[in-house]
């Protein structure tokens, strides 16, 4: 275990690998000593690399969170349903002043599928532990390449996004309720909303726009996401890699976008279906990354007006959707997209036809949020 290099990566136990027997595995890697050289320099110099990480200001203002203590005995969180009493604030709380970290986060959950919603619109989503799509996890990758999931509207010239970037001269308000957040803009005669929710394993986003001018409007409707279905660990690790995985197929039949993993060393597998409610929709698709980003970030917006379809997916996936929508004067226009997560690609699309044919634009009994709106205020940064 201890050659010329260091000590070996690691003993592989796992039978049906290597049998009854353990197996070495003979490799080094330097991040890994590295590890250990600091956490040795650490023990011997008074925590010189605690004190280094915390020299950040970023890092310093969650220090307290490191240093909280919990009391024996206390009870955390008591989610039984059969005990009555108000548990969760029912209130909604409108947010106007948008910023770009430290955004205050509304919870949804619905089943096993628990969205976080900040104000600023930045979106995590879990599904039994994985994370539904990738996220940005620091502020320079958020405005100079963002990644995750984006909304939005556009007209050719201007740009509608139910989000926050420096990007755009729009920021919507964000309204925080029990089971649902909507996020809404006023700009040249439309009124534009976004109303997100979670239920039964299901994310449901709801658009609508209603033209309050003299004239008629058209606009194009763009969904953008980059789906993981992956931990976040593993895939932040090797990103390009876990993409590789990570398989695409457009049901024609259903007009439904299907996405789907196998565990490399199991047979769990999660799928995700998603697609539009409205079964006459008339929309164009992109599985590519490389196809609909540019050089500038959300440069998506920019193909919104081109009408074809793109189905390869490899290296890089993604769903880019775009939907035209024509508004007459003093009308609402409104379209409802979803994804629905099960254990199987079957099950998902199985899931997304019963949503569509119940309507998933009404709106159901939503299962409380796991976590009151204070709890996560300012303790959970975008």
């Amino acid at each position: 275990l201890d050659p010329k290099y260091g000590f070996y990566e690691a003993v592989d136990y796992t039978r049906r690998r290597v049998g009854r027997r353990a197996a070495v595995i003979q490799s080094h890697m330097a991040h890994h000593v590295g590890m250990s050289i600091a956490g040795a320099a650490n023990l011997l110099k008074d925590n010189i690399c605690s004190k280094l990480f915390l020299s950040d200001e970023r890092i310093k203002r969650a220090e307290e969170l490191s240093e909280e203590k919990v009391m024996a005995g206390e009870k955390i969180l008591n989610s039984d349903p059969s005990q009555g009493g108000e548990r969760f604030p029912k209130e909604k709380e409108e947010i106007r002043e948008q910023k770009l970290f430290c955004s205050p986060v509304n919870p949804l959950s619905g089943g096993s599928l628990t969205l976080f919603t900040s104000a600023n619109g930045m979106f995590k989503g879990v599904y039994k532990g994985l994370s539904t799509v990738n996220g940005c996890t620091d502020s320079r990758s958020y405005i100079d390449r963002p990644h995750g999931a984006f909304y939005g509207f556009c007209d050719g010239t201007e740009v509608y996004p139910f989000f926050y970037h420096p990007k755009f001269k729009i920021k919507p308000s964000a309204v925080f309720s029990e089971g649902e957040t909507v996020y809404k803009s006023e700009e040249k005669g439309l009124i534009l909303e976004m109303r997100v929710r979670a239920e039964q394993n299901a994310e449901i986003r709801v658009f609508s726009v209603k033209n309050k001018s003299r004239v008629k409007k058209q606009l194009t409707l763009c969904l953008y996401s980059e789906p993981t279905l992956a931990s976040e660990a593993d895939y932040s690790a090797h990103p390009m890699f876990m993409d590789l995985f990570l398989k695409t197929e457009y049901d024609k039949e259903n007009k439904l976008f299907v996405f789907y993993r196998k565990e490399r060393d199991g047979d769990r597998v999660t799928a995700c279906a998603a697609g539009f409610a409205e079964e006459d929709a008339d929309f164009t698709y992109c599985f590519s990354k490389e196809a609909c980003l540019g050089d500038s970030p959300f440069s998506f917006f920019d193909k919104a007006l081109l009408r074809e379809c793109y189905d390869r997916s490899i290296p890089s996936p993604c769903l880019f959707v775009k939907d035209d929508m024509t508004v007459d004067a003093g009308e609402t226009g409104k379209l409802t997209f979803f994804y629905c997560y099960a254990d199987s690609a079957e099950e998902a699309k199985r899931a997304a036809l019963r949503l569509r044919s119940s309507g998933a634009e009404q709106k159901e009994t939503l299962a409380p949020s796991p976590l009151s709106l204070s709890t996560v205020h300012g303790r959970i940064a975008s």
